[in-house]
């Protein structure tokens, strides 16, 4: 058991055989690795270490629980930085819209103000596509350009002072 070999002054480990050299390095890795995740744990001194299927402890178990929640941990920055691009496109499209809000109330407000100009036949008689025809009756008819204007009764031009 972990709570047999866990002393206040720290691993006291009791092994059945005598150890070759490359086992004592992988046993001192392994506390190291362990000592190397003291600080994620919440409270002091537990270690997360679970068991294989037949009951024993080995290193792997140690090291693949304690990789799992540091893959936790990175996927959790993941999300938040997948929320924080999805809020900056969100910022983006808003800005964006009260940009060519902005632009529209502006060309709105400039048609406006073309519109109350003072116009260069304000206060003449415009003719009407009827007189026009009269005209050119005697004259060689001149077809009309797609461009020009065609109204059907009289129109007075006055715009406002």
């Amino acid at each position: 058991m972990i709570s047999d070999c866990w002393t206040v002054q720290g691993w006291n480990l009791n092994f059945r055989r005598l150890l070759n050299d490359w086992e004592i390095e992988r046993v001192a890795k392994l506390l190291e690795e362990v000592g190397d995740f003291a600080d994620t744990n919440t409270a002091n001194d537990v270690v997360r270490w679970s068991h294989s299927k037949d009951g024993i402890f080995a290193e792997h178990c140690a090291t693949t629980t304690e990789k799992q929640s540091r893959e936790e941990e990175e996927e959790k920055k993941r999300r938040r930085t997948e929320k924080t691009e999805e809020e900056e496109r969100n910022r983006r499209r808003r800005r964006r819209k009260q940009e060519l809000k902005k632009k529209k109330e502006k060309k709105n407000l400039c048609t406006e103000q073309q519109s109350q100009r003072s116009c260069p036949l304000e206060g003449q008689r415009v003719a009407t596509r009827e007189e026009e025809e009269k005209k050119s009756v005697g004259r060689n008819r001149k077809k009309r350009s797609p461009g020009s204007i065609d109204l059907k009764n009289v129109v007075e031009v006055a715009l406002p002072p």
